[in-house]
């Protein structure tokens, strides 16, 4: 049914969660995050996190999944763009627990760093593209060697292949 459709592409309106639940760490908020831990990539694609998102922009971990389950956007981007997640951490108590969150392609990051104001969101907002185009220039690098690695291995090959085929058209010496 359409609803169904809904809830798995927006799993995200049904999930409560308290502040108590969002876990915090003192160091967290002194350190500032680097571009490695913006921005990542799986299979040449790159992508930032809810969780890094609300580090960078001070914003509480809860809040950002609201905004993102807010969003205004099309089912079609919101599959594209944001992929359900999770991360574990620890509790006040100790034990081990997994929270939700989001992996963002750039669009994504866009379309919801739109909704923040401020000079301190702008600076970020500056630095999270930045980031993404500092890991797509370096992937781009990455598949252009590979490319030209690939060239040269067919050339040296068709080199190989050609010397073969001139070897065996000169005329054999009598012995």
């Amino acid at each position: 049914t359409n609803d169904s459709k809904k809830k798995a592409k927006n799993p995200m309106k049904e999930t409560k969660m308290t502040e108590t639940e969002i876990p915090t760490s003192e160091t967290q908020e002194v350190l500032e995050p680097t571009i490695e831990d913006m921005i990542q990539a799986e299979n040449g694609v790159p992508f930032t996190s809810s969780l890094s998102i609300a580090h960078a922009f001070g914003k509480e971990h809860k809040d950002v999944l609201r905004a993102i389950s807010n969003l205004e956007c099309s089912p079609d981007f919101r599959e594209r763009n944001f992929a359900l997640s999770s991360y574990t951490a620890e509790t006040g108590n100790g034990t081990i627990r997994e929270y939700p969150m989001f992996r963002l392609t750039r669009d994504g990051f866009a379309i919801l760093a739109m909704g923040f104001n401020g000079q301190k969101a702008v600076a970020w907002k500056e630095r999270f593209l930045e980031a993404f185009n500092a890991m797509e220039a370096a992937l781009l690098k990455q598949q252009r060697q590979k490319e030209a690695e690939r060239l040269e291995r067919r050339h040296q090959k068709e080199l190989a292949e050609q010397k073969k085929l001139e070897q065996e058209e000169q005329p054999q010496a009598p012995a």
